[in-house]
C-alpha cells in the first residue's frame, strides 16, 4: 500500500484486497481506502468475486459475460 502512494496517483487499482484477510483486518483495510479516497482525493476501483462484500463504495458494477453493468 505505502508503494501505491509513494508517487501521489490519481487512482489505486486493487484486485480482491480482502481476499486473504480476516474480517477486522479487511475493516482495517477498508476504512484505509475511505480514508485515502477523502482526503487525498485518490478513486479506488476495486474488484470483487464476492457479490455479497460490503464495500464502502459510491457505484457499483457487475461484469457479466463481458459486459459492464451498473448495479443500483
Amino acid at each position: 500500500m505505502i508503494r501505491a502512494l509513494a508517487n501521489s496517483p490519481k487512482i489505486i487499482l486493487a484486485d480482491e484486497p480482502t481476499s486473504s484477510l480476516d474480517d477486522e483486518n479487511s475493516k482495517l483495510l477498508m476504512d484505509l481506502f475511505q480514508e485515502i479516497n477523502r482526503e487525498k482525493r485518490v478513486a479506488i476501483v476495486l474488484t470483487t468475486t464476492d457479490l455479497y462484500e460490503n464495500f464502502p463504495t459510491t457505484r457499483d458494477y457487475m461484469l457479466k459475460e463481458g459486459k459492464l453493468y451498473e448495479i443500483t
